[in-house]
This record gives structure tokens, sequence and C-alpha cells, in this order.
């Protein structure tokens, strides 16, 4: 191993990064955000969904003047399952977790369990269990407290990568398949983070 390989795997810069530790400026994924979301595509958050027969690809919209990334998965409880929901997430490669608004969380535990801030949760595809975290209350510092977040960690465990973006349908997709790039190839490193490595032409 080469001193720069030491460096790098000894480096407290790609130490993972606590939830705890974790906010976004999402300000804007708020209750009034979603339903102008819902309106927009038709599909109300939190509503009683299915798992599709295929889970991926699946198709998200680019929203808002933010341009945010946002896609509508079914997600059940792993451990528990009370029912199944649609739950509009923004994709969000900054963030190595994954984490759902309270509302979210009491959706999918149901009425009569007590609530849990860490919840197991199949995304989209029913075999998958992704840990997720409660979104940060603002009385606590967080700046997304109403918003889903897909993060790193659950791109990496369902092997999603980000495909097709289009700016004039304002449409993206999530495709299970190997991380590319026409200018470069994709690679991950440290708290998942995305990185693309440029070809010289």
């Amino acid at each position: 191993m080469t001193e720069n390989k030491k460096a790098s795997s000894s480096d407290d810069s790609f130490e993972a990064i606590p939830p705890s530790q974790h906010d976004m400026m999402l300000t804007d994924i708020n209750e009034k955000g979603l339903k102008e979301l819902s309106e927009y595509t038709g599909i109300e958050n939190l509503s009683e969904g299915e798992f599709p027969p295929q889970a991926f690809p699946a198709e998200g919209v680019i929203f808002g003047p933010n341009n945010r990334l946002m896609i509508c998965l079914v997600c059940r409880r792993s451990k528990k399952p009370v029912k199944s929901i649609r739950v509009w997430f923004i994709v969000n490669t900054g963030s190595n977790c994954t984490f759902l608004a309270k509302k979210t969380i009491e959706a999918l535990i149901g009425p009569d369990d007590m609530f849990a801030s860490v919840l197991p949760a199949a995304i989209q595809d029913p075999n998958s269990v992704i840990e997720c975290h409660m979104s940060t209350p603002t009385d606590k510092g967080g700046h997304f407290e109403d918003a889903n977040v897909l993060g790193m960690q659950a791109l990496r465990k369902l092997k999603l990568s980000i495909e097709d973006m289009d700016w004039e349908k304002e449409s993206f997709r999530l495709v299970k398949k190997q991380l590319k790039n026409k200018y470069g190839d994709a690679f991950i490193r440290g708290n998942n983070v995305l990185y693309i490595s440029i070809h010289k032409r």
C-alpha cells in the first residue's frame, strides 16, 4: 500500500458522518411544496400504493425553481409492515443517509405502534431493507424537517444510478445500472460521495 493510499484511508474527512450531523437546506420541500408537487403530478404524498412488478427503472420529476430531483417511491415498514404508501423523496447525492419526515414515519408504523426515529423500510423493492432516520426537526437546527431524502447509502444498496435527465420534459430516471458517464467514469468514495473522473479527448 502506498503512502498516499494509507493517508487517504486514515483521513478523518473520509469517515462516516453520523445521521445526527447531516443537515440540508431543503426548506422549500415543506408541506406547501409537497402539496404543489402532488397537484402537479397527480400523485399524493403518503397515499396508499402497491409495489410495482419491476421496481426500477422509476421516473421522477425535476421540480421547482431549485431544480429538485423528486421521485415517488412505494415504501413499507420492513419488520412490522402496516401498509404500503407512496412517498415523495428528494434524491440527494450529498447525503449519505436516507431520511423520512416525522409524518412519513407515523404513516408507516400506524397508530398502534411506538414511534421510532430510526426505521428499516422497504423502498420500491419489497425485498429491500433501507435504514431510514427521522429528518431533523427545525427546533433542533434542521433545515429539512418535512423532506424525505433518498441518500447515497440507499442508492448504493439498491444499485441505482441517476440517468436520462431531460430538461425539456423536466424528468429523470433511477435505473439499476452501473454508474457511467460519457465523459468519464463515475466512482464512489468515503461517505458515498459521487465523483466523476473526466477523460481528456
